[in-house]
């Protein structure tokens, strides 16, 4: 990184208050960067916040708020504030408004995988920017998203400065975006979940150390089950999905050899592809559920976890009927 930048205030972590207080002071022509990150903690940080660096460099106002960023996170981010000035935040992305997510100009997920707040962005008329290898098909498109590789400083660069200067690409990107998710989500899941204001439900850290305690207080034989191993047989699960080129090719290979699987469905993809899960069932295999977007579960709270959960049991309940 270059040395030569402004002088930052403290890092603090918002929570829904601040949120909202920060969403209220933006400079009306200052371009907001929102980021989700992936695990790769310290690459994908430093990425970032280089390709903030450049942005700012450029002479136009901007900001950029982490979302969902865990402590390790928090600490980087806390250690570059001496370089990048106070227009950098962390954000809970579970204690954080959906005003907060919508006073972003641009959302970069640099995780692998569909979080569940890059539909939010998308539903909410914010262009997306993705470093994710395997996307739903309505990401898949340059029109709804703009795709570029992890690392890649140039690409990311580019794309930025191009949302930022170019306001009409972004009107129309994100109205096409907008239109996808209508026609390819249910009204019943993501669309309930981005009109509604979840309240704050942040794990406090009492309730964080139960947990921890429940959990190593109670056996393994409890927490883990194995079948009969006695037998020579093994257990074929598949994860993620349904993929609309891949699953077909499994089940047509399970059903040539008469072998019984069970596939985990994410239950974003299982809402774009019902067929193919309807298939799953109707040639013997088990239907389980993978959640609904895929996301990180240890950054979610109780709440935001059963409702990943509860969406895809819906999402299931509705194309199987049980």
């Amino acid at each position: 990184m270059a040395t030569a930048r402004k002088q930052i205030l403290t890092t603090t972590t918002m929570n829904m208050a601040a949120a909202q207080t920060w969403t209220s002071k933006r400079i009306p022509k200052e371009f907001v960067v929102g980021a989700v990150l992936g695990p790769a903690t310290n690459g994908s940080l430093s990425w970032l916040l280089d390709e903030f660096y450049n942005l700012r460099r450029t002479g136009r106002p901007v900001r950029l708020a982490v979302f969902g960023a865990n402590p390790q996170e928090e600490l980087a981010v806390a250690e570059a504030h001496q370089e990048l000035g106070d227009d950098v935040s962390c954000l809970h992305e579970e204690s954080s408004s959906l005003a907060s997510l919508q006073a972003c100009d641009v959302l970069i997920s640099l995780q692998e995988g569909v979080p569940l707040l890059v539909l939010q962005a998308m539903a909410s008329r914010i262009p997306v920017i993705t470093t994710a290898i395997r996307v739903p098909e309505l990401i898949q498109h340059e029109l709804t998203a703009i795709r570029i590789r992890d690392g890649d400083s140039g690409s990311l660069s580019e794309a930025l400065v191009h949302l930022a200067e170019q306001p009409e690409r972004r009107a129309a990107m994100v109205d096409l975006a907008q239109k996808s998710i209508a026609k390819q989500y249910s009204d019943s899941n993501l669309r309930m979940m981005f009109h509604s204001q979840v309240p704050n439900d942040g794990e406090s850290i009492s309730r964080a150390t139960i947990k921890r305690a429940l959990f190593s207080a109670i056996p393994k034989s409890q927490l883990f089950k194995h079948g009969n191993r006695e037998r020579a047989q093994i257990a074929l699960t598949i994860d993620d999905g349904p993929d609309p080129n891949y699953t077909p090719k499994i089940l047509d290979t399970f059903r040539r050899y008469g072998v019984k699987a069970t596939f985990f469905v994410v239950g974003g993809c299982a809402e774009q592809y019902p067929k193919i899960v309807a298939r799953m069932a109707g040639e013997g295999h088990e239907v389980g559920n993978h959640s609904y977007s895929h996301p990180y579960f240890q950054r979610l709270s109780w709440r935001g976890a059963n409702q990943e959960i509860k969406m895809t049991s819906t999402v299931l309940n509705r194309i199987l009927g049980k």
